[in-house]
């Protein structure tokens, strides 16, 4: 099945783009594609995950067509 998908920040998924449209396994989660990206498990916990345009748990189950928007809050003063 096809999601799309964007990121920002720090964010780097090996081997695919931002702003594009990604094939993944059925009944993939948010975790299983960020394993499947590479993206380190220490670094996981720091990636929000928005899908159409509502934050999401990384255990969130993606779905056909689903816009995925990853993205790592920024702070500092």
């Amino acid at each position: 099945m096809k999601i799309n998908l964007s990121f920002v920040g720090y964010i780097q998924l090996e081997g695919v783009q931002n702003n594009s449209t990604v094939d993944i396994e059925n009944s993939t989660s948010i975790d299983d594609f960020l394993d499947v990206y590479g993206v380190k498990k220490e670094h996981k916990r720091f990636i929000i995950p928005v899908v159409n345009g509502k934050k999401r748990d990384h255990s969130y189950v993606l779905e056909p067509d689903d816009s995925l928007f990853l993205y790592v809050p920024l702070g500092g003063g």
